[in-house]
């Protein structure tokens, strides 16, 4: 939140007291804190950068196993709203997770793009976790290379596949967590079929406050919950992506 025109902690304080039965487990074992974001780093067209803020942030591994991640992450960004392509890109990644067999889920990042969360049984190093993400993107981009692409562009239409929240010192957005920024925002699980429609629609991200529905909540936090009791072995899916990324090129 930010350190000034916040909203009542009280509001706060009362949101993160419904959500933690589903925020807590998945905060166990791990390293967490609140990470420090200037004010300048959120975009504004209509006048000087908000206030700094802070924003909860957790490891991709738990302390029982510090250097096996238990969670791949990919992020869908988009540089324009509404982005019609972000439907598009997201359509490409449900599909190919799916055709691997794999458990995930979707989320909102409270601030207009995607994360889709893999869990992974903790097996695997950093620099496997980070090669398998990289090449979900590439895949991803080589089948809609109209309107995705791995690389930043600043202006672009395109979505950016972004793989590189896999690495060692890389700290993630817990789902469930409230955003840094106003009007305060959270990174809400969603079932593919609710979100699906909503980005077919409007070619946007649905945002959800703090006054989110009892429903809503429960519904974010048994869909994150299922996927990492559930987590997935990596190394079929190798053998998968290195066949797809030969007949790509």
């Amino acid at each position: 939140m930010h350190f000034s025109e916040t909203p009542p902690v009280d509001e706060v304080e009362a949101y993160y007291q419904r959500a933690a039965q589903w925020l807590l487990p998945f905060l166990s074992g791990r390293t967490a804190f609140y990470s420090r974001v200037p004010g300048a780093a959120f975009e504004r067209m209509d006048g000087p950068p908000p206030p700094d803020a802070v924003e909860l942030r957790v490891a991709n591994i738990r302390t029982r196993t510090p250097l096996r991640p238990d969670w791949l992450a990919l992020r869908l960004r988009s540089a324009t709203q509404p982005c019609w392509n972000l439907c598009a890109a997201a359509e490409a990644t449900q599909q190919l997770l799916t055709e691997l067999g794999f458990e995930f889920f979707w989320k909102v990042s409270g601030t207009g793009g995607l994360h889709v969360l893999l869990p992974v049984q903790a097996r695997y190093g950093f620099g496997a976790v980070a090669d398998f993400a990289r090449m979900l993107a590439e895949i991803v981009v080589s089948r809609v290379p109209g309107a995705a692409t791995t690389q930043r562009q600043p202006g672009s239409r395109r979505v950016c596949i972004d793989a590189v929240a896999n690495g060692r010192d890389v700290m993630l957005l817990p789902p469930l967590s409230v955003r840094a920024q106003m009007p305060a925002r959270i990174s809400l699980p969603l079932a593919w079929g609710q979100l699906h429609q909503a980005l077919s629609r409007t070619g946007s991200c649905p945002e959800f406050d703090l006054t989110i529905s009892p429903e809503l909540l429960s519904m974010g936090g048994i869909l994150a919950q299922r996927a990492l009791l559930n987590p997935n072995d990596l190394e079929p899916g190798f053998i998968a992506l290195e066949s797809a990324l030969q007949s790509a090129s």
